[in-house]
C-alpha cells in the first residue's frame, strides 16, 4: 500500500511538472544552483580536510619532540646528519676512507655503525686498531656538535693504532691545528712523536 501510495503521488507531481513547463524549468534550475553549491563545499571540506592532515602531522611531531622521552631523541636526530658528514671529513683523513662511520639513532640513542671496507661489519668484528681508529673518528664527529673551543687535548691518540696509521694520523693533526686552534697531545707512542718531531715538546 505505502509503495502504491509513493507511485501514485510521483504520478502526480510529474502530471502536473509536464502540464507546468515553468514550474519544472524552475525545479530544474534550482536542482543545479544546489548541485553547485554542493560541489563548492565539497570542495571547502577537502581543503580543511587537506589542512588538518598537516596541522596534525605538526602537532604529533611537536609532541614527539617535547615529550619527556622525546626531546632527546628529537635533538639527537637533528643532530645525525652533523654526525655523519663530520665522520665521513675525519674517516676520510684518518683513514683514506678504509675505516668509516655511520651515525644512527634506535631508542633516542646514538648507535655507531663502522663500515670497513676490508674487515667485517659489526664493532666486535674489528681489530684492536680498527676500533681505536673507529673511535678517534668518532670522537672527532662527536667535538664537532660540542660547544666551540679553541683548545683541543688528546691523551694517547695512538693507543692501539698500527705505525702506519698512526703517521698518517699525526699527519692529519697538523691539517687540523688551524681547525682547532690549538692541539696538546701527551702521547709515549713514538712513530706519533716522530711525526710530530717539528712541533713544540715538553718533556715530563
Amino acid at each position: 500500500k505505502t509503495l502504491e501510495g509513493y507511485k501514485k503521488t510521483a504520478q502526480a507531481q510529474w502530471m502536473e511538472l509536464s502540464s507546468d513547463k515553468h514550474a519544472s524549468q524552475s525545479i530544474i534550475t534550482k536542482t543545479k544552483n544546489k548541485l553547485k553549491a554542493l560541489l563548492k563545499e565539497k570542495r571547502d571540506i577537502k581543503l580543511k580536510i587537506k589542512k588538518c592532515r598537516k596541522l596534525n602531522k605538526l602537532y604529533e611531531y611537536a609532541q614527539e619532540a617535547f615529550s619527556r622521552n622525546g626531546i632527546p631523541a628529537f635533538l639527537n636526530r637533528q643532530l645525525c646528519p652533523i654526525l655523519n658528514k663530520a665522520a665521513s671529513y675525519y674517516a676520510d683523513l684518518f683513514s683514506d676512507n678504509e675505516i668509516q662511520l655511520q651515525f644512527k639513532v634506535e631508542g633516542g640513542e646514538f648507535v655507531p655503525e663502522v663500515i670497513n671496507v676490508k674487515g667485517g661489519e659489526t664493532i666486535e668484528d674489528q681489530s684492536t686498531g680498527e676500533r681505536a681508529l673507529a673511535g678517534l673518528i668518532a670522537s672527532f664527529a662527536l667535538r664537532e656538535v660540542a660547544p666551540k673551543c679553541n683548545v683541543l687535548i688528546l691523551d694517547e691518540p695512538g693507543d692501539g693504532l698500527d705505525e702506519q696509521t698512526t703517521k698518517q694520523f699525526a699527519k692529519a693533526l697538523q691539517k687540523l691545528v688551524k681547525r682547532f686552534g690549538c692541539i696538546f697531545v701527551a702521547s709515549h707512542n713514538v712513530h706519533l712523536l716522530s711525526e710530530l718531531s717539528g712541533e713544540r715538546k715538553v718533556t715530563v
